[in-house]
């Protein structure tokens, strides 16, 4: 089920957030801080599997660059196929998706329950609500912040607690509207004097 921020749905399990233009870079940068950057790449790469060579020397076989923590069992699958010089798409489909599917639900358990998965608690999330939904600087201003970190959290707490969108857009047509009448006010005082 879809996680709502601000009147957008973000997905809310590692393979869409891995998918996702909008915040799987920021899902990809929190698992490297946290060491777990090969499970997120091994996520991606499953979505094509157009090298399957490459994903078994890179991430599976014994002593990889960037080896995956998965069940032996299917390290033992991957291997005797790799033995067989299989590397058709067909012959490795049923390991690589139970592969994924278990990356994918550790990923899940330990970074992504909502709320307090901490991905959604991490300096990385904060960041993408940031950069998507704020003007760092005016809001600064607005609440005499002055160091970066302090802001990224208050910016973090408001956007969790603000109204939603529909309140939001409501409040803003009020303050437009109380704009043209300053602007109204100020053109008719100018035109007294």
């Amino acid at each position: 089920m879809p996680i709502r921020i601000l009147g957008d749905n973000y997905p809310d399990n590692s393979r869409e957030i891995v998918r996702s233009k909008k915040l799987g870079p920021k899902f990809h940068e929190f698992l490297k801080s946290v060491y777990a950057g090969e499970n997120s790449a091994f996520l991606r790469l499953c979505v094509k599997r157009n090298n399957i060579k490459g994903m078994y020397d890179t991430f599976i076989a014994p002593g990889a660059q960037h080896q995956i923590q998965v069940n032996p069992m299917y390290r033992q699958e991957a291997a005797a196929l790799a033995r067989d010089e299989e590397w058709s798409k067909g012959k490795w489909k049923s390991v690589l998706d139970d592969m994924e599917l278990e990356i994918a639900a550790n990923l899940n358990l330990q970074y992504l329950r909502f709320p307090k998965g901490r991905f959604w608690q991490s300096k990385q999330f904060r960041e993408f609500l940031f950069e998507t939904y704020a003007d760092p600087g005016r809001f600064a201003r607005q609440h005499g912040i002055r160091n970066k970190k302090d802001l990224a959290d208050a910016m973090f707490v408001y956007m969790m607690e603000r109204p939603p969108r529909r309140e939001a857009k409501k409040m803003f047509d009020k303050l437009e509207k109380k704009e043209k009448l300053a602007k109204r006010i100020e053109k008719l005082v100018e035109d007294v004097l």
